[in-house]
């Protein structure tokens, strides 16, 4: 690191130059700590997401009389339908810019629920 001295002799488009790199490199760090939040807080909201609907499912099979239309809305598997909604608003942009994104990793969270506990339901039935 230079001492006190040797900035002193350093010219105005020296320290210019130097200014603008410290100014770069602190934008950079700034942009991939922001973009790593998001990416944690996507990775917490589906993971959260799954196990919601994994509790809510649960719910409903908890007393063991739940029948296969019990499971099911309008047709679909509830779990299905949960995923697919909330990834279809995240992925259109209905969420809004700010949630949008939150949306979209709640319905990817949901979806992967569905298709671990669908590919389970296939390999128990499959000869």
């Amino acid at each position: 690191m230079a001492d006190r001295t040797e900035l002193m002799r350093l010219g105005k488009e020296e320290l210019a130059e130097g200014f603008q790199r410290l100014a770069r490199r602190a934008r950079t760090y700034k942009e991939k700590a922001k973009e790593t939040a998001e990416q944690t807080m996507e990775f917490a909201i589906a993971g959260g997401t799954a196990f919601g609907v994994g509790y809510y499912m649960g719910t409903i099979k908890k007393d063991g009389t739940a029948t296969e239309e019990d499971l099911k809305m309008f047709g679909v598997d509830r779990d299905l339908l949960i995923g697919v909604t909330l990834a279809g608003v995240g992925l259109t942009g209905m969420a809004g810019k700010k949630m949008s994104s939150a949306s979209r990793a709640a319905g990817l969270g949901a979806l992967s629920y569905w298709a671990g506990n669908y590919g389970e339901k296939m390999a128990i039935e499959a000869e």
